[in-house]
């Protein structure tokens, strides 16, 4: 038998728990869509003002730290990562389409 620090081992019975443990989640995090799925959560924000968008991240980033905490929870930093995704309108010819450009950033996390 291996000893658990943190977090819930993959098929483990304590799974269901956790689920129940992380339900209030989405009910904390305001001006966010979170789309989760077993122990995996994904915040989608948008915004076409890139300064409100990033007003909107830094106040999102904050809700989930104070949730965490709260819930003496760690975010794995390993595991985390943010994309941004731009719908880019071009004209081909006589066309005007679309096209959905994402980019991966890397995250900062403080020490």
């Amino acid at each position: 038998m291996q000893e658990i620090n943190q977090g819930v081992p993959r098929g483990s019975v304590l799974g269901p728990l956790f689920l129940l443990h992380i339900n209030d989640l989405p009910v904390n995090i305001h001006d966010a869509n979170l789309v989760m799925f077993a122990d995996d959560t994904n915040v989608l924000l948008s915004n076409s003002d890139e300064r409100l968008l990033q007003t909107k991240i830094d106040r999102v980033v904050a809700e989930l730290e104070t949730w965490f905490n709260r819930n003496d929870l760690v975010i794995n930093a390993g595991k985390t990562g943010v994309m941004l995704c731009r719908l880019i309108w071009f004209e081909e010819h006589t066309a005007t389409s679309k096209v959905l450009a994402c980019q991966y950033l890397r995250v900062h996390h403080k020490s």
